[in-house]
């Protein structure tokens, strides 16, 4: 793993510390053992929607450099330009990741909207490391506001973060408008005389840098114009007369530091004495500088580190940071080896598509694809992938553009361009203050262990608590997924059942395993999941309030009409699906769930549905059905019951007892079916004489009694015996996305497929014993080019991104 890697680096290898130096590890073990964080990406289904539309999201979590294991659950929130929360999702998190969706109201305002996604564990730390990202969404119904008027912002940032007179300084600079995108920009540095010092060219994305030696006392000014259009001043930081300067070059392919200081010797405490790299809150490599040495230059040893950003310190002899600089490594371990293959391709209307991916190593992994009509896209593709997320932007502050880029070469060009991000964008995790006088938040915000149930139990009918017992919890959820567990009851009458999934809400059935007859409830002591993800309104939030949709007025009306139309047609089929759903037999559909054995499909004289026509007076089934089964003879009392069927005799002249099945299973005792509650049944069925399957010909008749199972033991009973029942807010529910299917013989429908995300599954996996996975999804009807978007993440951390476009 990769942690592991990077310690036996700083022990084996680097390890030259004073006592002084031993103090910094001490210090950011405490950080990286107990203030871990966690890193989030989200990979949606598509960049731009149309109001009406559904955004799917599949989320992936990191620590460190491993999937993150803190956290069970997870806040996704939908918030508008005024900064206010529209929609809220709560989704359990398993082996990292989780998915869920958005469904955009069509009448929701033209505008741009924030996605934040936090844990529980990020709450302890602020919005700061929450999850942020923008998505654009088009309504030519409603649309925005009038177009807010740009404004752009220069900034001047030195290299090290100091700006030393006397020593040649780099300083890197980036232009932005108001909502952090690039802007180009060319000038002049000037000093005080109006005289010209250096040029400055914006070379990517409104960043670049130039080289100015300042003098003492000296004051300098940039004098540039933004996008050919708009001319600005900004003044530069000035220069101290003494300070060290940390720089970073490249020399045919090498990575080389530069410390350069101008120093006031006799104790000064602006001397160096050893440069520091940390990566991930963990030591990689310190390497120490001689006494009285104003200008060293060594080769940065990062081939053996992990890829990602590593911080730089330069340290003085009491431990204090003197200059800082972030570099990104290079190195692609943090890769997944793998092979996407495109087994058929079919760009025809409704054809068949089966694309596949072979993972390289047999890995447990969770992965996520979206496939997109490209020709329905309404604005400029940027890329963000689980690369860019996790390695770059998780790290860093402020807004980076298209950081996707940055990954899709190794070539110098996009290494001197992800420098510049380095350069220009500033370090979020905790400063070196903030580490060594261990001035951390307190960790306050506990993860919930999914649903956990903890309070008091008591009589419903007297409210006094109830102790030292065992509880029968019975769980039924409106999805109709089910589950039954024990609970116990303490000395104190607290109950705690942790590690419960369920979506949507839930009603909990308690039975008193020592009281059936009473009815129990909780009064919890612990906060519904609403309640435990409400975090303050985000400081960062800065919605944008200009679009980047470059598709034509026609074309968006269109998608706008086709997104309308189909939830229309939705509608139509669902409310058919709940009209055929309402005519079935209610008995019909009992015999159907409960039926397995054909023989007992055959017709019977009298069925009896207790799931539909409950019953809880009788004693047992037996003195149930003495007044229910015309012709039926009971005799007998509990435990020694005799059954015939209308008064058959044998040839010896003795009645002939009745066959009796209990869930199809015949019995030769009465005794074990007349101790099951009448609650427990579920359905009984009476047969004539000559019933096949009967031991001894079945000439007295038989009778079927089948018991509960499933969601029927959850529905709420009345009188004496009903259960305890409480209703328990679960996640939100998820919806399956669809995807049509348009096999040969398959029923097509004759409504227009104008489909923009033509295939999202979340749901992808690999395991040691399989480890490939493969994927198929028919076109639309209009669609030409596609975008398959692949991400992913195994269980050792490592990471799948693959963008193509087929055509």
């Amino acid at each position: 793993m990769k942690y592991f890697k990077l310690m036996l680096l700083f022990f084996i290898i680097f390890y030259a510390f004073t006592t002084q130096a031993q103090q910094i590890e001490t210090a950011l073990t405490n950080v990286r053992e107990n203030y871990a964080g966690e890193k989030i990406y989200v990979h949606y289904d598509k960049q731009v929607y149309m109001a009406g539309e559904s955004v799917w999201f599949k989320i992936y979590l990191l620590s460190g450099f491993v999937p993150s294991m803190f956290s069970s659950s997870i806040c996704v929130e939908l918030i508008n330009d005024s900064g206010r929360t529209i929609d809220k999702k709560i989704l359990p998190v398993i082996n990292s990741v989780a998915a869920g969706n958005f469904e955009l109201s069509p009448d929701l305002q033209q505008a741009n909207y924030t996605i934040r996604a936090y844990t529980r564990r990020l709450m302890n730390f602020g919005s700061p490391y929450f999850y942020h990202h923008n998505i654009e969404v088009i309504n030519p119904s409603n649309p925005p506001a009038a177009a807010v008027q740009k404004e752009y912002s220069l900034f001047l940032l030195p290299e090290s973060g100091n700006f030393v007179a006397g020593l040649n300084n780099t300083v890197a600079f980036k232009c932005t408008d108001q909502w952090g995108f690039p802007a180009d920009v060319e000038g002049i540095v000037q000093n005080s005389s109006g005289q010209e010092v250096c040029k400055l060219t914006s070379t990517h994305d409104g960043m670049g840098k130039f080289s100015i030696t300042p003098q003492k006392e000296e004051t300098y000014t940039a004098v540039v114009t933004i996008n050919g259009i708009v001319n600005k001043r900004v003044s530069l930081p000035a220069a101290a007369g003494s300070g060290v300067l940390l720089g970073v070059r490249t020399e045919n392919g090498t990575p080389y530091f530069n410390v350069n200081s101008e120093t006031v010797k006799n104790g000064d405490r602006l001397e160096p004495a050893y440069l520091l790299a940390t990566m991930e809150n963990s030591i990689a490599f310190r390497i120490n500088i001689a006494e009285d040495q104003d200008n060293i230059k060594g080769v940065l040893p990062l081939n053996a580190l992990p890829g990602g950003i590593v911080q730089l310190t330069v340290f003085n002899g009491n431990d204090e940071p003197l200059a800082e600089r972030l570099v990104f490594n290079f190195n692609k371990d943090f890769i997944a080896a793998g092979t996407f293959s495109t087994d058929t391709v079919s760009l025809s209307p409704r054809k068949k598509n089966v694309y596949s991916f072979d993972l390289a190593d047999s890995l447990d992994g969770d992965f996520s694809v979206a496939v997109t009509d490209i020709g329905n896209e309404l604005a400029t593709y940027k890329s963000d992938n689980i690369i860019s997320r996790f390695l770059l932007t998780n790290d860093i502050k402020g807004y980076v553009n298209n950081p996707g880029y940055y990954f899709e070469g190794d070539d110098d060009i996009h290494r001197s361009h992800l420098d510049l991000v380095m350069l220009t964008n500033g370090w979020r995790k905790f400063s070196w203050k903030e580490i060594t006088s261990k001035q951390l938040p307190q960790i306050t915000y506990k993860d919930p262990n999914y649903i956990s149930l903890k309070g008091l139990v008591y009589d419903e009918e007297n409210g006094t608590p109830v102790k030292e017992t065992n509880l029968t919890v019975y769980i039924k959820t409106r999805d109709r997924q089910n589950d039954m567990l024990m609970a116990h009851v303490d000395k104190e009458g607290q109950v705690d059942i942790p590690g419960l999934a369920f979506s949507d809400t839930a009603t909990l059935f308690l039975m008193d395993m020592f009281a059936k007859n009473k009815k129990r409830s909780i009064q919890f002591s612990n906060m519904p999941l609403s309640k435990l993800f409400n975090a303050a309104p985000s400081s960062l939030i800065n919605p944008l309030k200009t679009f980047t949709a470059n598709a034509s007025a026609d074309n968006i009306k269109q998608r706008y009409g086709a997104v309308l139309s189909e939830k229309e047609q939705k509608t139509i089929t669902l409310n058919e699906i709940k009209v055929t759903a309402k005519a079935k037999n209610s008995v019909k559909t009992t015999e159907d769930k409960y039926i397995r054995n054909g023989m007992f499909k055959s017709y019977a004289l009298k069925t009896l549905d207790l799931i539909n026509e409950p019953v809880t007076y009788s004693t047992n089934v037996f003195e149930f059905i003495k007044t229910r089964l015309t012709g039926l003879k009971v005799v007998g009392s509990a435990g020694n019951y005799f059954l015939n069927y209308r008064n058959t005799m044998s040839l010896s002249g003795g009645m002939v007892p009745m066959a009796i099945f209990l869930d199809e299973m015949q019995v030769s005792s009465t005794l074990e079916i007349s101790t099951i509650p009448m609650t427990d049944i579920a359905m009984i069925k009476l047969y004539s004489a000559g019933f096949m399957g009967v031991e001894g010909g079945g000439s007295g008749g038989t009778l079927a009694i089948y018991t509960k199972r499933g969601d029927d033991y959850y529905r709420p009973y009345s009188g004496r015996d009903a259960l305890g029942s409480i209703k328990v807010e679960g996640y939100s529910p998820v919806k399956e996305f669809f995807s049509p299917d348009y096999a040969p013989g398959k029923p097509s429908p004759a409504t227009d497929d104008n489909r923009s995300t033509i295939y999202w599954d979340p749901y992808l996996q690999t395991d040691p014993g399989n480890k490939k996975f493969s994927f198929s999804f028919y076109n639309s009807d209009h669609a030409k080019k596609f975008r398959v978007v692949l991400q992913g993440m195994t269980a050792d951390g490592k990471l799948v991104s693959i963008e193509k476009v087929i055509e």
